[in-house]
């Protein structure tokens, strides 16, 4: 008796658990929708705290990926110096880029990328960061990585 409950026991265990459903086309438009949300409102937070600064252009960007049903928002901030102190400077034409890739699932930044007079990169994520390769690479080489990284996850298949 006991080797037959055993032996049904081991049996369950090999079987394999049902896969989950697909979602529905409704419930992906309804993620979809959140998730396009949440980068809204993050764009709206940055706004508010960048507030006032003439010559800058705030955008963001989502990206729902089914696979890992994370949230992923790309923030881009770019500063055009010819605006600064409420003049317009013919001579000045530097303008300094940021991009920010955020986990919306957790409001982590995860990493991000600045042009201010150089390039650099920065992967805060030690998952990303391991699978990136990025360690003790020049900083140009950070910058592409980490570009390639937030083009990645924010060009990741839409599909289920």
């Amino acid at each position: 008796m006991r080797i037959s409950i055993a032996m049904m026991g081991l049996a369950l265990a090999v079987i394999p658990a049902a896969a989950q459903p697909a979602p529905t086309a409704t419930e992906i438009f309804e993620l979809r929708t959140k998730c396009q949300a949440m980068a809204e409102k993050l764009l709206t937070e940055r706004k508010a705290e960048l507030y006032g600064l003439r010559g800058l252009y705030i955008e963001v960007k989502s990206n729902l990926n089914l696979t890992e049903v994370r949230c992923y928002a790309k923030l881009e901030v770019s500063y055009n110096h010819k605006f600064t102190d409420n003049t317009i400077s013919e001579t000045d034409s530097r303008k300094d880029k940021f991009v920010y890739l955020y986990d919306m699932n957790t409001r982590e930044l995860l990493a991000g990328t600045t042009e201010i007079e150089y390039k650099h990169g920065y992967i805060f994520d030690d998952y990303f960061k391991e699978k990136s390769s990025m360690l003790f690479k020049p900083q140009s080489e950070n910058y592409e990585t980490t570009t390639n990284l937030i083009n990645k996850i924010m060009d990741a298949k839409r599909e289920y």
